[in-house]
């Protein structure tokens, strides 16, 4: 068999890209022409970059998800305090026990029923309120309860917080 540089004609029958050369480097390399003449490629440099970029996309992929959850959550918990508060102005809502179970119902419909959240109504005795004074509900929810990872990997706020403020009506 003829020889190929200082390889055997049988490597250069493998090489899908032509007849192996000897490059500048020593045995191992090949040049490719790719671009520009000369550049150099050297088996598994592929899965090299493959084994750095794949976990980078990995993690920024899991972030996206985790961070649109939180936000999912966030949206949530506001709309639950904004129902709350629309109930709280009313006339004839004299007492925060009749906002609790409105803020209840759309927690538990929202998945977070057994979250741990609190919720206070302020100030505690609407009946007392004048039209046009402020009625605030506000939700807090443990950040923990809604990190869907778990793993501490990526920064997680300790607490999702919504309060929403509305001016009591009239009679």
């Amino acid at each position: 068999m003829a020889m190929v540089g200082r390889r055997s004609a049988e490597y250069a029958v493998r090489c899908s890209s032509g007849p192996a050369r000897t490059g500048p480097l020593g045995d191992g390399w090949r040049h490719v022409l790719s671009g520009s003449e000369g550049t150099l490629w050297r088996p598994g440099t592929a899965t090299v970059e493959a084994a750095i970029v794949f976990p980078l996309l990995l993690i920024l992929t899991l972030g996206a998800i985790q961070y649109g959850w939180l936000f999912l959550k966030a949206q949530q918990i506001t709309n639950a305090a904004r129902q709350g508060a629309r109930i709280a102005i009313l006339p004839d809502v004299t007492a925060d026990d009749d906002v609790y179970p409105a803020i209840d119902a759309l927690m538990t419909a929202a998945g977070l029923g057994s979250s741990g959240y609190t919720r206070t109504v302020t100030p505690g005795v609407l009946g007392s309120l004048g039209p046009g004074q402020p009625v605030t509900v506000r939700i807090t929810l443990p950040g923990a309860s809604v990190d869907i990872m778990g793993t501490g990997l990526l920064p997680t706020p300790e607490n999702l917080v919504a309060a929403v403020t509305m001016a009591k009506e009239g009679t």
